[in-house]
């Protein structure tokens, strides 16, 4: 039995990645190392920048990452995807073409004696800000799914892209604006981070709970947390090339170097 691993927003297909096939390939030479040692693979959202389940037709790009996976998945690892806000329009590609487990939402498990809670994030953000409550919402309704597959790709899928880097860049130009309310660039993680703040208060509600593992925020945090649990926020495949392994001893997060 090998160990587990976990990681999230890849945001394959991006143009904010410096060269964007690199990316892709830097991700599929490190799923391809770890590939005799894992018994599960948990990617826990955004992995591709934009992804949506069109009955006849593949959005285009991140090939090579699809068929590392279908790979993997070949070899007997168990590969799950836990829908991030980037890829929210999966349907049953992923289970039918590559044999991943899709979740579309928050999965408890338990992992090798230790029960995990595994979540993109995005929903417990949406807790906190009505506008990306109402957002997710809208984008989850069927009749809206509905009304965008029947625009043809090629509309599509350059406009989800553009509102992507557009509201990425957004993000960069708010967290380097010391004008902007609420900038904050000695920001302590452990007592301003919101995901920090919300699985400290799920800690008395679920007790059983032992290890909280999110995505969504790019940053990279792994807090110990009273009574031996743990709270780790994967960071990303844009800066850090990071990942989390669980052995059944230790949790530990670690980056991917090439050499």
């Amino acid at each position: 039995m090998g160990a587990i691993y976990f990681l999230s927003d890849a945001h394959l297909g991006s143009p904010y990645h410096d060269d964007p096939r690199r990316a892709e390939l830097r991700l599929v030479a490190w799923l391809r190392s770890i590939a005799d040692d894992a018994e599960a693979v948990y990617l826990l959202g955004d992995m591709l920048d934009y992804w949506f389940d069109y009955k006849y037709v593949v959005p285009r790009g991140s090939v090579r990452f699809l068929a590392a996976l279908a790979d993997l998945v070949q070899r007997g690892v168990e590969v799950h995807y836990i829908m991030g806000n980037h890829d929210l329009w999966l349907t049953d590609y992923f289970e039918k073409e590559l044999g991943v487990i899709v979740h579309r939402d928050t999965v408890v498990c338990q992992l090798k004696g230790r029960t995990f809670r595994l979540s993109h994030g995005h929903r417990e953000y949406a807790l906190r800000y009505k506008k990306e409550r109402w957002l997710f919402g809208t984008f989850e309704s069927r009749l809206a799914r509905c009304l965008y597959a029947a625009i043809h790709p090629r509309w599509t899928v350059a406009f989800a892209q553009r509102w992507a880097y557009r509201n990425r860049l957004r993000q960069m130009r708010a967290a380097d604006d010391p004008s902007r309310p609420g900038h904050n660039p000695q920001m302590n993680v452990e007592r301003d981070e919101w995901l920090v703040q919300y699985t400290k208060e799920l800690i008395p509600q679920h007790p059983e709970i032992d290890y909280y593992i999110y995505g969504h925020r790019h940053l990279l945090l792994n807090l110990s947390l009273p009574d031996d649990r743990r709270c780790i926020i994967l960071g990303d495949w844009i800066h850090y090339n990071s990942y989390a392994r669980w052995d059944g001893e230790a949790l530990t997060l670690s980056l991917y170097d090439e050499q």
